[in-house]
């Protein structure tokens, strides 16, 4: 949210209201790189919830991950379906609201792209993990994240970073760990 026209001499005013507590004029990585559609709660297309699982994403993102050299403009964006309201294709980390059958039962789950941009050089980015059951997805993105962490060059962003990556690489990285009886 942007509020325009504030006067310097009421700046420290406009943030002293409890507004601003909640809405940071200066937000955490992940919190102001996150983008949504308005989800299932408000559209007949999405098949998942959104916009409370948004909040939640980047709050668990924001607390969790190390954040070092991911670049200052990060972007995940979230859909509820693939109609692309969110943009999920051009972000960092695109993350699109699917089904999947668990029990005979369908659940919400997300599919995962990494390495979408714009500008110079623009690409969507590329699927490396499917239908992850929403109750994954907050661990998910987190080993996304320790890959990146554990895996990057000196210097190296989060963009670069997956610009250079194939989605092969990541999709093996992503597996589920096998626990061995």
């Amino acid at each position: 949210m942007l509020i325009p026209f504030v006067p310097n001499d009421r700046v420290e005013a406009v943030l002293a209201e409890p507004l601003a507590a909640e809405l940071s004029p200066q937000p955490a990585l992940f919190t102001r790189g996150l983008q949504t559609c308005t989800g299932k709660e408000f559209c007949g297309l999405a098949k998942v919830f959104t916009k409370d699982r948004a909040a939640e994403i980047a709050a668990f993102l924001d607390a969790h991950v190390n954040v070092n050299g991911h670049g200052e403009d990060l972007r995940v964006h979230f859909a509820g379906c693939s109609s692309s309201c969110a943009q999920q294709q051009i972000a960092d980390v695109g993350i699109e609201g699917v089904l999947k059958k668990v029990d005979g039962e369908f659940v919400e789950a997300m599919d995962i792209r990494i390495g979408g941009r714009l500008g110079p050089d623009p690409r969507f980015g590329e699927h490396v993990i499917r239908k992850v059951p929403h109750w994954d997805l907050n661990e998910t993105l987190l080993r996304i994240f320790t890959v990146y962490e554990t895996s990057h060059a000196e210097g190296e962003t989060f963009r670069a970073f997956a610009a250079r990556t194939p989605a092969t690489w990541w999709t093996e990285q992503l597996q589920p760990e096998k626990v061995e009886a």
